[in-house]
């Protein structure tokens, strides 16, 4: 039997990954790459020790203050310390963190404020932003973020499934962000006041519009087209080789279509909180009711030990607290196997953690007014995704009916020739890289 019977043919180009050939369906190895039009791209943050993530400040800092009372070989454990930290390690400062002085295994201070991150889809936490706790910060996120920032995800190492091509995020990311399994970080600014975008130079003049879009309108087109269900049930053969490529049309209707659209859907990925370039965005209304605490439902004080969810009666159960309306599309949302709703419910209400140090074993023990203000935004912002995702399905069909940007006329135009300062990070306002 020949191998060619047994075996799907690889891709030719020896720069793509060891990965089957997409099928060319719709033009797709014409179309170019997120990377191609956002070209810095940096990874998430990475602790290497789960104790400096918790989601609440309260949980945190409690747990500061079981490091400090620990004698030298408690913190040693309780650090797991690796080649890049230990507590004797002194680290350099970056740009965009608070400075911290001197090695762990003398410090007696009250510890930092923590800060918010987002450890995976539409689910902040808070981090102890110390960098002798932080393995690998990823300056460039630091250095950057501001109330400004938005960052966009890719999985560009592993197939994607079922959920969105890209997700979003406004604090800034873990590493494995995008479904807990790795993926790639885009900026959507170089610089925290939101005045130098991330993308390939000239690749908005190339569009040939009547009226060259801007780069806030170019953001939030690629999230309308790309960040959707349809989008990866349309490209599933073609995605079996990991990256997403971006439709991009050259019809200027079609484009603000998606822009108004894509507003809307960025600003449910914020989690409601939108910068200031967004908030003055026209966006696509959504209509209906979104998910809602049953009247007279408790606002609980205790860590709830039961979570239920009926589809029938689309109720969510969460201990005492009882929400109506939320649907079996919202409860069955998933980035690529990530169960984004239980996900983020289990994270609050796990009373204890499967292994662990000490301080991973400092957990909240209730259940508060944040908690729940909390859900229902997670809530309402599936809600929204949930009601948009048809009218991007159709803003796709209409992309791929309409003339694309492609490949070979970015290249011809030199777009995909970017210069070196437009892959690096940004050089630091103060302060020494690690």
């Amino acid at each position: 039997m020949p191998l060619s019977t047994i075996f799907d043919p690889a891709q030719s180009d020896w720069t793509s990954p060891f990965a089957p050939e997409g099928r060319s369906d719709d033009g797709w190895n014409e179309m170019p790459t997120i990377l191609d039009i956002l070209p810095w791209q940096i990874p998430g943050v990475l602790p290497k020790r789960q104790w400096v993530y918790a989601t609440s400040p309260k949980v945190l800092k409690k747990r500061w203050r079981r490091f400090i009372k620990g004698g030298r070989s408690d913190r040693s454990e309780w650090m797991k310390e690796t080649t890049d930290r230990s507590i004797s390690k002194i680290v350099r400062p970056i740009d965009g963190l608070p400075l911290v002085e001197g090695p762990l295994s003398g410090e007696i201070g009250m510890g930092l404020e923590p800060v918010a991150v987002t450890f995976r889809a539409l689910d902040e936490i808070w981090l102890l932003p110390d960098l002798r706790l932080i393995d690998r910060p990823s300056p460039g996120l630091w250095s950057t973020a501001d109330t400004e920032q938005v960052y966009f995800a890719e999985k560009h190492n592993d197939a994607l499934t079922n959920g969105p091509g890209i997700t979003a995020a406004l604090a800034p990311p873990d590493m494995d962000f995008f479904n807990g399994r790795g993926g790639r970080i885009f900026p959507l600014w170089r610089d925290a006041s939101a005045s130098i975008p991330n993308l390939a130079p000239g690749i908005l003049e190339l569009l040939g519009m009547d009226s060259t879009p801007s780069a806030d309108e170019f953001f939030c087109y690629l999230i309308a087209v790309l960040s959707h269900p349809g989008y990866v049930d349309r490209f599933s053969e073609q995605l079996r080789t990991p990256g997403a490529r971006v439709p991009v049309t050259k019809s200027q209707e079609v484009f603000m279509k998606a822009v108004e659209l894509g507003a809307t859907v960025l600003s449910a990925w914020c989690l409601g909180r939108q910068p200031a370039w967004l908030s003055k965005m026209h966006q696509t209304p959504v209509s209906g009711t979104p998910p809602r605490l049953r009247v007279g439902s408790s606002k609980s004080t205790s860590l709830p030990a039961v979570v239920t969810y009926d589809a029938t009666s689309e109720k969510l159960l969460i201990g005492s607290i009882e929400v109506e309306g939320v649907s079996e599309w919202i409860w069955n949302y998933q980035v690529s196997g990530w169960e984004v709703l239980p996900k983020w419910i289990s994270r609050r209400t796990a009373s204890t953690p499967r292994d662990g140090s000490v301080l991973d074993q400092i957990m909240p023990d209730s259940w508060g007014e944040q908690e729940t203000k909390s859900l229902l935004q997670i809530l309402r912002s599936l809600w929204i995704l949930e009601q948009v995702s048809h009218q991007q399905d159709e803003i796709l069909n209409d992309v791929m009916n309409s003339d694309l940007l492609l490949l070979d006329e970015m290249r011809s135009a030199g777009v995909l020739d970017v210069p070196e300062w437009a892959k690096s990070k940004p050089a630091p306002k103060g302060g020494l890289l690690p």
